[in-house]
């Protein structure tokens, strides 16, 4: 059993609003304000950033371009342990759009509405408006301007 699992988190940026979406918590059935995340899948995915793209069209259907790297979270989760990349993304936000119930539930979602936030909603939303501590973390960081070039991220393809 693999006990690494490999996350992706994209902050949407698009004039100068961030795009999230109202997602339901597995654990308490509350509906939080999140961003657009999944998991990297070595089946579909080539790279990190196939796994940010894929995401946010299925997620909220459309094509966005990654900015930076916003930073790196670890963390340990349901036995497993969780290392989660946080990327800056830019996209036609305005565009966005739910996918259909049935299309959530086979990925295991439930989200109900998507939202663009100003700088200062953000700075005035209280922590457990989030969904949870990582997404309140990345959404600070990105308030602090704590960036760093996507050219961070170096893929080596051994054979």
């Amino acid at each position: 059993m693999n006990q690494f699992e490999i996350k992706i988190t994209a902050l949407i940026v698009e004039d100068d609003k961030v795009l999230m979406i109202r997602e339901r918590n597995t654990d308490n059935h509350k509906y939080y304000w999140n961003l657009v995340k999944g998991s990297f899948d070595p089946k579909i995915d080539k790279s990190l950033f196939d796994t940010v793209i894929r995401e946010c069209e299925e997620e909220i259907n459309t094509k966005i371009k990654i900015k930076k790297l916003i930073n790196v979270i670890y963390y340990r989760k349901g036995g497993k342990i969780r290392i989660q990349f946080n990327f800056l993304c830019s996209g036609q936000t305005k565009k966005a759009f739910l996918s259909n119930a049935t299309d959530q539930k086979s990925r295991n979602e439930d989200i109900v509405k998507i939202k663009l936030f100003t700088k200062n909603q953000l700075k005035r939303m209280k922590k457990t408006k989030f969904l949870n501590n990582r997404i309140y973390v990345i959404i600070k960081d990105y308030l602090a301007g704590k960036f760093k070039d996507i050219s961070t991220i170096r893929e080596i393809i051994e054979l």
